[in-house]
């Protein structure tokens, strides 16, 4: 038996498969039933992609630091477990609901979508990043031109003042 496989049916292991099959359940409550808008506000917020953000951008790799530890485990874990859940996990499902584990955890990471046309026809793509490397669902990634982008800060919201009225 492998030593990953054994550390997979340890308590930390059925732990992480817990906690991923939590994260893309809510993940898919997002993708499906929610209002994209209220998906949005809860998560973070939209932007547009920045310039130099684009896919396909190799040359600026050998630039980029490491993807914190951890999140080789969480994508993992989310590649793992996704096909064996009874629902469709589309590839929102599992970049939001990595995104959820890695914020849990502290990790700053990025949801970006993404769109092309082949043979006529829409597609649509999402993928994660995290330490600005694509660390889930970057296979095709190169392939599809980023429209948006959904983030959110580690650090707390704080409400604007609003100013007292006499």
């Amino acid at each position: 038996m492998k030593r990953g496989a054994r550390w997979w049916k340890t308590v930390a292991g059925i732990v992480l498969k817990a906690e991923t099959v939590i994260s893309l359940a809510v993940g898919w409550i997002f993708v499906f039933v929610m209002p994209f808008r209220m998906t949005v506000q809860l998560l973070g917020r939209t932007t547009a992609v920045p310039a130099e953000g684009t896919a396909g951008s190799a040359d600026r790799a050998a630039n980029r630091p490491a993807p914190p530890p951890g999140v080789w485990r969480v994508t993992h874990a989310v590649c793992r477990v996704a096909p064996r859940l009874p629902w469709s996990c589309t590839c929102l499902v599992n970049a939001l609901g990595a995104h959820l584990m890695l914020r849990r955890r502290g990790i700053r990471s990025v949801v970006r979508l993404g769109a092309r046309i082949e043979d006529g026809k829409l597609q649509a793509h999402a993928w994660l990043l995290a330490g600005g490397e694509t660390v889930l669902g970057g296979k095709i990634d190169q392939d599809f031109a980023p429209l948006a982008q959904i983030e959110r800060s580690l650090a707390p919201e704080i409400p604007p003042k609003q100013s007292e009225r006499g």
